[in-house]
């Protein structure tokens, strides 16, 4: 037995593989601290965070979902407004005239046309149209139509676009500014729903 030098009880003598051992087993113990140490650091191991109380991940342009803007004029979203568009309308002006918004992005307008403009042009045509709603703006463009020969004319007189600010847009009335005449509104009746 051995005497430790700063106290009177007698420890047993080590020998020099018991030695090893325990600097080899402390040695372990640190590694393995160490390492446990790194994994929480670096986020692999357990937090102070218990996961049902985790809090949620921090706006970022990832994660961020766009708000669709309302239109200041009908109050209504872009798609809204598409929605509520689809199905039938009529309206009076030169005549009759019934569009049909379908929500392929397609739609056909029936033009019964009266007084001096149906002597030339005809007094029914058909035309084509693709459609729009974006940022609130209706935009019509012809794409074609019957007789071939009204529609042209009527396109080198007006253009094949119209671009409108939707003013008021519900179940029963969609309205516009009326282009040609700065007048009045062009207001449009449903007659009936998107089928």
């Amino acid at each position: 037995m051995q005497k430790h030098p700063n106290d009177s009880v007698v420890l047993p003598a080590r020998s020099d593989s018991a030695r090893r051992g325990r600097v080899y087993w402390l040695s372990l113990v640190g590694i393995v601290s160490l390492l446990g140490s790194l994994k929480i650091f670096l986020g692999g191991g357990e937090t102070a965070i218990p996961e049902t109380t985790t809090p949620s991940a921090p706006a970022s342009p990832l994660n961020v979902v766009p708000v669709s803007t309302r239109s200041e004029k009908t109050g209504l979203t872009d798609e809204e407004s598409r929605r509520m568009i689809l199905g039938r309308w009529e309206t009076y002006r030169d005549g009759r005239r019934v569009l049909d918004v379908r929500d392929d992005g397609a739609a056909v307008m029936d033009v019964q046309i009266e007084g001096l403009k149906s002597l030339v042009v005809g007094s029914k045509l058909k035309l084509y149209i693709a459609w729009t709603i974006e940022n609130g703006v209706l935009t019509f463009e012809t794409t074609g139509g019957d007789p071939q020969s009204s529609v042209d004319l009527l396109n080198s007189w007006y253009g094949n676009r119209r671009e409108q600010t939707i003013l008021v847009l519900d179940d029963k009335t969609f309205r516009v500014p009326d282009d040609d005449s700065g007048d009045a509104d062009h207001i449009w009746t449903r007659i009936a729903p998107a089928p």
